[in-house]
């Protein structure tokens, strides 16, 4: 049987699976010099604790955007 561990990216800690660990993806995309369309893409692990951080700071950023939207 083979085992996976899976370290948080931020805090370094063994993140168990199941045990709200998370893994957050995403990509962003750039102009090159030559005005081509580039995409660097990351995919990262993070543990129960610090999953909560980037969540919640997601939650309150989009909480400001709404509000400089009205």
């Amino acid at each position: 049987m083979q085992q996976v561990k899976v370290f948080c990216d931020s805090c370094e800690k063994e993140c168990l699976q199941g045990d709200g660990a998370g893994t957050f993806a995403g990509a962003i995309s750039k102009m090159n010099i030559k005005m081509e369309k580039q995409f660097h893409r990351f995919q990262q692990d993070f543990c129960r604790e610090c999953s909560e951080v980037i969540l919640n700071f997601i939650v309150e950023l989009k909480k400001d955007i709404g509000d400089k939207k009205e």
